[in-house]
């Protein structure tokens, strides 16, 4: 059984070094870097984090500010 690479040559991910396997991921960084699916999900989860606190600040923010009249 041949495994197709979908045009994709063999290579290590940037961030990890570790050998790409299947379709890359883009780098959140840049959009144009190729990383490996685990780096990828790993940005994505690193500025779902960051949204999430930037969300509560905001939240906590206003909240303070519809207690002072």
């Amino acid at each position: 059984m041949k495994v197709k690479n979908h045009g994709f040559n063999k290579m290590n991910c940037p961030l990890c070094n570790e050998m790409i396997k299947g379709v890359p991921a883009l780098s959140r960084i840049d959009n144009k870097t190729k990383i490996c699916s685990k780096c990828g999900i790993l940005q994505a989860l690193e500025d779902f984090i960051k949204y999430k606190k930037e969300k509560k600040k905001c939240f906590l923010k206003r909240e303070k500010q519809d207690r002072t009249y």
